[in-house]
């Protein structure tokens, strides 16, 4: 058998698990900006009374990107109802989960790649 055709199913992914060098540290980053938030809103809280809720629209605006609105049928609502949601809890449904996933991937990935897989793709 040619050496192209021995190798097995999971080392055609091998180069997925260099990414996580790039992908981890950003998505760590992003993710400490939760507890940040969260200490903000508890001192404001503290401190008048009420708690200041941070939206995503909030957080673009903030980063300086702005808002785009669309014209599409149904979009408006669907994107009013995104920029509404808890800048907090998008930050870990966006960003922790991906990292969680990529995680649980490379995890397998690594398992298949030590075991030598050798079934090969054809």
């Amino acid at each position: 058998m040619p050496q192209s055709k021995q190798r097995g199913f999971a080392s055609h992914f091998a180069f997925l698990g260099n990414f996580g060098g790039f992908l981890f540290p950003i998505g760590a980053l992003a993710l400490l900006s939760v507890p940040g938030i969260w200490l903000y809103q508890a001192r404001e809280w503290m401190n008048s009374g009420h708690w200041p809720s941070i939206s995503v629209a909030d957080g673009l605006a903030w980063a300086g990107l702005a808002v785009l609105a669309a014209d599409v049928r149904g979009s408006p609502l669907i994107s009013q109802q995104f920029l509404d949601f808890p800048l907090s809890f998008a930050l870990l449904a966006l960003i922790g989960g991906p990292l969680i996933a990529y995680a649980q991937f490379s995890q397998w990935l690594e398992r298949r790649c030590e075991r030598g897989d050798k079934r090969a793709i054809d």
